[in-house]
């Protein structure tokens, strides 16, 4: 993946605004940032079902498609 930004919704994984828990400022936008992958034991919640690896395709996939932007005030 180039860059770290993805729109969680196309990426079928739950959308997190942390302006929600505050105040909305002009540096909030719709893409989620993508920062590290861990291993855990946890069992898996993807709604999909995938694993780290097909989620990660899954995005690559979308990232050579293209994101598509929207105005976080319409998720409100």
């Amino acid at each position: 993946m180039p860059d770290k930004l993805f729109i969680a919704s196309q990426a079928a994984v739950p959308e997190k605004f942390l302006f929600l828990e505050g105040k909305f400022t002009k540096y909030d936008h719709c893409y989620h940032e993508f920062d590290c992958v861990e291993t855990c034991n946890d069992k898996s919640n993807d709604c999909l079902g995938r694993s780290i690896t097909d989620f990660l395709r899954y995005v690559e996939v979308i990232t050579n498609q293209g994101w598509k932007a929207f105005d976080i005030l319409d998720r409100i």
